[in-house]
């Protein structure tokens, strides 16, 4: 999976609530309309004051169509929250290519990482932090590529500092670069 389906997965709104957070915008209008619900019913809605009963067939239909709803901007929103409130990054075993040659290298078994207050806002050497990949999320357009790179060598840089000795911490990320997550990208 590429680094911008992995971050729209990640970006899946969780709960209902969560979905409507990102509809909200869109108004009661667009939501009756894109639910064939009343008016009314989609203000509900809005406001957070019901939701669809997850007990009959229609309110699970009108919950995933809630859910469905959510945009790519607004699924890049999520994700960026997320990865701003993650302690931890699980991307499984990737794929990565040597940065020289630009041609792919293997895979790396990296699994889930500890983010400390280091890897969300200081710089790692090279420059690139869970705030970058963040802001570059959510930027006007999103800087998808952008993000690809400093997500790579952010994940790199936390996968060394946790499992490498000092004196090889910056071998690997100075040679290769992750390309694809085929486990995906989970942030707990």
């Amino acid at each position: 999976m590429n680094f911008g389906r992995a971050i729209l997965a990640l970006g899946a709104p969780r709960t209902f609530a969560e979905a409507i957070g990102e509809l909200r915008g869109r108004g009661s209008q667009w939501l009756a309309g894109h639910l064939g619900i009343p008016a009314r019913t989609a203000r509900y809605y809005l406001s957070g004051a019901r939701e669809p009963n997850p007990r009959t067939a229609v309110g699970r239909q009108r919950r995933q169509a809630v859910m469905d709803a959510v945009d790519r901007a607004g699924r890049l929103r999520i994700a960026a929250r997320a990865l701003r409130q993650a302690r931890t990054l699980s991307v499984g075993r990737v794929k990565v290519a040597t940065k020289s040659k630009d041609k792919p290298d293997g895979s790396r078994s990296i699994g889930t990482v500890l983010v400390d207050g280091e890897a969300r806002s200081e710089r790692i050497e090279p420059p690139s932090s869970l705030e970058e990949v963040a802001d570059m999320l959510i930027a006007d357009p999103p800087d998808i590529g952008g993000a690809e790179a400093a997500f790579s060598e952010c994940i790199l840089g936390l996968y060394a500092v946790s499992r490498t000795p000092p004196q090889n911490r910056d071998s690997a990320r100075a040679h290769i670069y992750v390309y694809d997550y085929p486990s995906g990208i989970q942030a707990g």
